[in-house]
């Protein structure tokens, strides 16, 4: 029976919560000896004008180069992914069904930098309909 890798993926913004949920992503790819999918999503719509989403997206690339210039520094394999919707939450995960990603760590706001891990579910395969679990 062959072993299989946990796929651990982290939305990244830059933020100090998302600055959080990064380092417990790659402590956790780094243990594992997993890959670690960065995931940068620009949010569009309505209220983001072309300009201002066109600026965020280049923000963005530079974030996802310094996440990965982190990640080599720890010997950690990564793959930045970057996308933009008006639905950040229904993009995230579709790229983690797509990615086939076991393990998504995201910040969250009002948990003073918790981070809560999502695990996919066994029954359903989908990462967005699962348990979750939070940890100081």
């Amino acid at each position: 029976m062959a072993l299989t890798t946990i796929k651990y993926a982290v939305g990244v913004d830059g933020s100090v919560i998302g600055d959080g949920a990064f380092r417990v992503a790659l402590t956790e790819a780094k243990l594992h000896k997993a890959t670690l999918y960065l995931i940068a999503i620009v949010e569009t719509g309505l209220f983001a004008a072309s300009i201002e989403a066109t600026a965020v997206e280049k923000r963005y690339r530079q974030l996802l180069a310094w996440y990965v210039h982190r990640c080599n520094e720890f010997e950690v394999p990564s793959v930045p992914l970057l996308g933009s919707s008006p639905n950040i939450g229904s993009l995230l995960c579709s790229i983690c069904a797509e990615q086939g990603i076991d393990c998504l760590v995201v910040g969250r706001r009002g948990f003073h930098g918790i981070s809560r891990c999502v695990r996919r579910s066994e029954s359903y395969g989908d990462p967005c309909n699962s348990s979750s679990s939070s940890s100081r």
